[in-house]
């Protein structure tokens, strides 16, 4: 079984999915500079909400052709090669078909009063999309000020996390890259919980890391240019807390993995990162239910 190709490189094509409120301005010029910075295509696609039956072809038409002027008109210049859908319907299943057909490589989208597209809480829609999207996606948080600077990589130290380190790698090979791991301290209270028990318990999960870098198939120099972190503390707080002390600007989260830690579709624990997050998000999926879905 193959890999899906956005493992390969960096994508060739980008989604953006907008409602075209101000809110989601940031999503958009996030998505044209990564299309600049990678020369990908973009394509914008937009979902009028409403009954089939309601709006009829010319309708439709008339839509497209106000949402590609207001699209051209927020880019002015920045990009050649821009593509715009327009369809009636549900915008996440509009999303998921739209990034099929386009081949794309990754889904860019923004937040508004905590929910996506002004509709995507961190709920049962936004599991939605997830579980559907063959792609990672790419919730855009913050203004964009240049290309990404210094990445967080969230891991478990799974296969499935493995892959989502390699994609941080192929996408941004000269960035400043953090892969973190958080684990469980000793109970508190406890009379032979010392400093030394959380060191020792440390220690054995560096020596985990080191071999989850060797199997995931990284060169020495790779690793050598990686930031190990190792924390003890709820996952969700930590990252959140080293969000701001850093200035990290993007986290990277797999979709599955070995704990709730990086599990988007069944646990909690990552959509409480996501919610605490003050930087940008990408979710990437499990890759054997991506290729799996093609």
């Amino acid at each position: 079984m193959n890999d899906p190709a956005w493992l390969n490189g960096k994508p060739s094509s980008i989604l953006l999915a907008t409602d075209l409120s101000a809110r989601c301005d940031r999503a958009l010029d996030r998505a044209a500079a990564l299309a600049g910075e990678w020369q990908a295509r973009l394509v914008a696609v937009h979902a009028i909400e409403a009954a089939p039956d309601m709006l009829d072809g010319e309708d439709t038409a008339v839509a497209h052709d106000l949402v590609d002027a207001q699209i051209r008109r927020d880019l002015q210049h920045q990009l050649p090669d821009i593509g715009v859908v327009v369809q009636v319907g549900r915008p996440e299943k509009i999303v998921l078909q739209t990034a099929r057909t386009e081949q794309s490589g990754l889904i860019v989208t923004g937040i508004a009063r905590d929910e996506l597209l002004g509709r995507f809480g961190l709920g049962n829609s936004v599991d939605s999309l997830l579980r559907g999207a063959r792609t990672p996606v790419l919730i855009v948080k913050q203004r964009p000020t240049g290309p990404y600077g210094d990445i967080l990589v969230a891991s478990d130290f799974s296969e499935s996390s493995a892959h989502a380190l390699r994609l941080a790698l192929a996408w941004f090979p000269d960035r400043r890259l953090t892969l973190f791991h958080a684990f469980e301290p000793p109970p508190r209270g406890l009379a032979d919980t010392t400093a030394a028990d959380i060191a020792a318990q440390r220690a054995v999960l560096q020596a985990e890391a080191a071999a989850f870098l060797d199997r995931s198939g990284l060169s020495d120099a790779q690793q050598r240019g990686l930031n190990l972190l190792i924390e003890p503390g709820q996952p969700a707080e930590l990252i959140a807390s080293h969000v701001l002390d850093r200035g990290v600007e993007l986290v990277i989260l797999g979709s599955h993995g070995r704990s709730a830690v990086l599990d988007i579709l069944l646990g909690s624990t990552a959509k409480d990162i996501l919610s605490d997050l003050a930087c940008d998000a990408l979710l990437v999926r499990e890759p054997r239910a991506a290729v799996a879905a093609d």
